[in-house]
């Protein structure tokens, strides 16, 4: 378990790696490099050298272009010893976003991987910053930066409000909004949600979650630093490396798993039917987090793999705010209670607080808030407000504190006059049998307003043929205004750079199909 640091949030990390010294820290998945605490903080501060070499000072900007590496996780580090601040550029945004968030941010360094190399200097020439861009020859640190002299302060004079990073997700407007986030907000909310999950230093998480995104960032790199834990750095999961998924897990003796709902998808799809129950029962904490679970893909996997799936509510602006407990019995579809020191209020359209049971907008008072945003919209900006963090999801809290989700303010399908939450007519589609997903948009109705449209990805033995059966099943299981008056067939629910489902793109393929 972890001690509050009380402030000093920078100290508190820093006696981690002094005090872990030869415990492993960062695990390559796919080669032989490993780096224990002592190594990684050696190599970091001598990056941290060579960074301000080039210029880098407290408070500037370091753009890195990556995929998973050890080394990525290295200039992290070193970027935060200088006291600057990281953003990271997500290959998998598109070039525009991309261009967009240098031109934005106007990094003193951008380092890139080789094989991004030549993209980064194209967009960073076109966002006009003219700045050294640094890769090296096989992997994102040229050798300089490995031999120069160490810098002299660790983790620099960081304060806990200092933002030490500037992470993008999608917005309300098409271009993604910078979330800059502080040494209290990501530290003192890794700590907290450290003790409500009983996590330690024992943990060997496995990362297949993007580093250049929240997800592979916080939840698989910071969090194990904040515990002395250890983790292991692979590839983002995708077709490559979809069937070595359980033999990673096994090889490298992984404990600690972090879900997205499309992959447990992906990995039931992959499923081949061998006894798992030897890795799996080694596991001690399977996370699943970053969009809507099914409970009908929930109650799936953990019968096929015999893992208990620990939901938790959380956002790139207030980090982490429930989460379900490991060995407690949580009602279905609950987010799990409140972490210490965070209020949750569900509130009506104007402000006012809602009853318990009631829904509404969930609105989360929280000490881990981010600072604010970098080129968002007015929209985005107005969610920051004195009495908490408007999220835009509706929910409600039921008698014993314990968060429950329905959906998106702003996905709300309005037919003839009623409300109806994409996400549940979702829970119903992917009880039939035959559909392992489903991605729910309104679609424009010259006498309601809105219909119910469905996108499906059907599994093995499904065809166009199965349609008219789905439809009876939503017919027995749903009220008539939410049952979808259109179906189509997917291979792939479009997904947004960080693995979201993007509804728009849902719904212009429902209105595309004729």
């Amino acid at each position: 378990m972890v001690s509050d640091p009380g402030s000093a949030y920078a100290r508190y990390l820093e006696n981690v790696f002094l005090t872990r010294t030869s415990h492993p820290f960062l695990i390559s998945g796919f080669d032989d490099r490993s780096l224990t605490y002592g190594e990684a903080f050696d190599l970091s501060r001598r990056v941290a050298g060579w960074m301000a070499g080039q210029g880098v000072s407290a408070g500037d900007a370091v753009c890195l272009s990556s995929p998973n590496d050890v080394d990525l996780a290295v200039c992290y580090l070193a970027v935060m010893h200088l006291g600057g601040r990281i953003v990271p550029l997500n290959p998998q945004l598109t070039t525009t976003d991309r261009q967009n968030i240098v031109a934005v941010n106007q990094p003193k360094l951008i380092l890139a991987d080789p094989g991004l190399r030549e993209a980064t200097e194209t967009l960073a020439r076109a966002a006009g910053c003219e700045v050294p861009l640094v890769s090296g020859d096989e992997t994102l640190l040229p050798s300089e930066a490995r031999e120069a002299a160490p810098y002299a302060r660790s983790f620099g004079e960081a304060g806990d409000n200092d933002v030490f990073l500037t992470a993008y997700s999608s917005g309300s407007t098409a271009a993604p909004k910078g979330v800059d986030v502080t040494w209290l907000g990501m530290f003192g909310n890794a700590i907290a949600y450290a003790r409500h999950m009983g996590l330690d230093q024992d943990c060997r998480f496995y990362n297949t979650l993007p580093m250049t995104y929240m997800g592979g960032l916080y939840n698989m790199t910071m969090l194990p630093a904040v515990l002395g834990a250890s983790t292991i750095v692979d590839h983002v999961l995708g077709p490559a490396n979809l069937f070595s998924y359980w033999d990673q897990v096994d090889d490298f003796r992984a404990d600690t798993l972090w879900f997205a709902a499309a992959i447990l998808s992906m990995l039931m799809a992959a499923d081949r039917g061998d006894d798992l129950s030897e890795i799996t029962g080694r596991v001690r904490f399977s996370f699943c987090g970053f969009a809507p679970l099914p409970e009908e893909v929930r109650l799936r996997f953990e019968d096929r793999f015999g893992l208990s799936l620990l939901e938790n509510y959380a956002s790139s602006e207030c980090l982490f705010v429930t989460a379900r407990k490991p060995g407690v019995l949580h009602p279905a579809g609950s987010k799990g209670p409140v972490l210490e020191g965070i209020t949750v209020d569900i509130i009506d359209p104007d402000g006012a607080l809602l009853p318990q049971g009631s829904e509404g907008e969930v609105r989360i008072n929280t000490p881990h808030l981010a600072a604010g945003y970098r080129a968002g919209s007015e929209t985005d900006a107005a969610a920051i407000t004195p009495d908490g963090f408007l999220s835009g999801d509706l929910g409600y809290l039921d008698d014993n504190g314990e968060l429950f989700i329905t959906g998106r303010a702003k996905d709300l399908i309005i037919r003839g006059g009623e409300n109806i939450s994409p996400a549940s007519v979702e829970e119903t589609l992917v009880a039939h049998p035959l559909v392992t997903a489903a991605a729910v948009a309104g679609l424009p109705d010259p006498v309601y307003g809105e219909t119910v449209g469905a996108a499906l990805v059907l599994g093995k033995g499904g065809d166009a043929g199965s349609l008219e059966d789905i439809t009876r099943f939503c017919r027995t299981n749903l009220p008539n205004a939410r049952v979808p008056t259109k179906l189509i067939i997917v291979s792939d629910l479009p997904k947004g750079p960080t693995g979201k489902v993007d509804r728009k793109a849902v719904r212009d393929l429902l209105t595309a199909e004729g």
